[in-house]
């Protein structure tokens, strides 16, 4: 006989309540899980503005102040 441990968990995204399993790490059920699958993930996104240009103050060093 297999057992398996499960938790009762409240979806982050619907408020749902669902089972997850021990060793499982998701917070959002299946059907958030998969309507969030089609988001770009945060890495892939651009921010708006463009690049940000490089600071162009001289460097000072920390004595000299």
């Amino acid at each position: 006989m297999i057992y398996l441990k499960v938790y009762l968990k409240i979806c982050e995204g619907c408020g749902n309540l669902w089972f997850r399993a021990e060793d499982g790490v998701s917070v959002y059920c299946e059907s958030c899980s998969r309507r969030l699958e089609s988001f770009p993930s945060p890495r892939l996104r651009r921010r708006p503005g463009g690049r940000r240009k490089k600071s162009e103050k001289p460097a000072v060093a920390a004595g000299a102040l």
